[in-house]
């Protein structure tokens, strides 16, 4: 009898843990999907703020996924809520694909910068060769005379 008790107690807090790191995974997963949507219309400042959001949410979970490893080597006894695992694991495949959705789309905007200032160097080197003659040239047609 106390062994049920104990291994439901067990049960309920795991539950409980992997029910708080679905739930702030899907707050990742709105604040991935707002980045995803404005990345090139959204202010520098806004997406720092945004990652250091996610980076926050981010460590919460990693230090819940602790207890929870903590909690099953401590038991001894398997827990198996299969529901809760697989939401957990469709959660965490969906911040996967959104994040490297992001990183391609930051990737891409990256390139651009590049392309544009390797374009605006270009343009730079031929309005150079436009200017007037230095005056050390001036001279020396002058000074053969």
């Amino acid at each position: 009898m106390m062994g049920k008790i104990i291994r439901d107690s067990i049960q309920e807090n795991y539950d409980t843990m992997v029910q708080e790191t679905c739930l702030i995974y899907q707050e990742i997963e709105k604040l991935y999907k707002s980045l995803d949507k404005g990345i090139t219309t959204t202010s520098s400042v806004t997406i720092d703020q945004t990652t250091v959001r996610i980076n926050d949410l981010l460590k919460a979970t990693r230090l819940i996924d602790q207890r929870i490893t903590k909690l099953q080597a401590d038991s001894k006894t398997p827990i198996t809520n299969t529901t809760l695992l697989n939401t957990k694991k469709i959660l965490v495949a969906n911040l996967i694909e959104a994040n490297s959705s992001i990183c391609k789309k930051a990737k891409n905007i990256a390139s651009h910068f590049k392309h544009e200032m390797s374009a605006m160097s270009t343009n730079r080197n031929a309005i150079n060769g436009y200017k007037p003659v230095s005056s050390v040239n001036k001279n020396i047609i002058r000074s053969f005379f």
